[in-house]
């Protein structure tokens, strides 16, 4: 090999052991999430919607915005936060009621979703 095609085997490979890691740092957190809620028990209840706000930033060159809920579950000091759809979002005013599942664990709270409904047409 030359030196040209030694260099650029090298580097080649130092940006895919890096892509490789930056993925698995990334996934790790998705992957403990996706595990916690396997094993946690769910339920269904309406919740308080407080806030509503979008996160814009870019992501490869493209402006990517992101659409959040804050929720007020019963007595629970803490909101939590939900991500929605940009029609969700359009849909949602403050101070209305959402219903929400509620992912827990020895009655700590794993993850809150939006719940979803399935009407029979």
């Amino acid at each position: 090999m030359s030196g040209f095609e030694d260099f650029a085997f090298k580097y080649i490979r130092f940006i895919l052991i890096s892509i490789i890691v930056m993925l698995v740092i990334v996934s790790g957190e998705k992957i403990g999430l996706a595990i916690d809620k396997r094993q946690s028990s769910e339920a269904q209840t309406y919740a308080i919607v407080e806030d509503k706000y979008t996160d814009t930033h870019m992501a490869g060159g493209v402006l990517v915005t992101n659409y959040y809920i804050e929720v007020k579950i019963g007595d629970q000091k803490k909101s939590e936060k939900i991500q929605i759809t940009y029609e969700q979002y359009q849909v949602i005013s403050k101070g209305s009621k959402v219903l929400c599942t509620i992912y827990y664990k020895k009655d700590k709270i794993v993850d809150v979703e939006l719940a979803t409904t399935h009407r029979k047409e």
